[in-house]
């Protein structure tokens, strides 16, 4: 809709079931996985930004489909379950760091492939679901989720131009320690 501001663009999408929505292709492409996937093999879901749907993750979960999921949003937590944390990234903020890694940020159309240092940091979190309206509100969910957060920020400087590297990462598996983290860090940036 061209002349659509973004409030009306955010209500309309609050009020549209996620079978007309184009993420809905996430959804998809795990069922499709799922049904490809020989008995005794583990499927891990590396999706980017886009793949960050609530209905996703919530379909996942049901089928216990494992995935790191770069967040497209700072979503809003349960605070009583996140030591009082409103939103993801101050759930991240508030967390210890627990080591820094090198990653290679892939080169697009506007920047070159560089190497950043990145902080680690892990916190597991409940995330309140969406706000839907309409249609969409009768065939979503309102269940809360619980996941671990990975987060890699740049403690170097970008090259001038640049935004410095800051992913948070949604997960399912168990990240117990840097080197478990460190592995998801390094699964998403590939």
């Amino acid at each position: 809709v061209p002349d659509e501001g973004r409030q009306e663009k955010i209500e309309r999408l609050q009020r549209t079931p996620i079978e007309q929505k184009e993420s809905f292709k996430w959804l998809c492409a795990s069922r499709d996985a799922r049904q490809h996937t020989p008995p005794g093999c583990k499927v891990v879901m590396l999706c980017d930004r886009e793949g960050d749907v609530y209905e996703h993750l919530l379909e996942l979960r049901e089928h216990r489909g494992s995935y790191v999921i770069r967040a497209r949003c700072d979503r809003v937590l349960a605070p009583e379950e996140n030591e009082g944390s409103e939103r993801m990234r101050e759930a991240l903020a508030a967390a210890e760091e627990l080591g820094t890694m090198e990653v290679t940020v892939p080169g697009n159309g506007k920047r070159k492939t560089r190497t950043a240092t990145v902080g680690i940091k892990v916190a597991r979190v409940t995330l309140k679901p969406p706000q839907r309206r309409g249609q969409a509100k009768d065939a979503c969910s309102s269940e809360d989720i619980t996941v671990r957060l990975v987060g890699a920020t740049e403690t170097s400087s970008p090259p001038q131009g640049e935004a410095a590297i800051s992913w948070v990462l949604l997960t399912d598996l168990r990240v117990p320690d840097f080197e478990a983290a460190k592995e998801k860090v390094l699964w998403y940036s590939q």
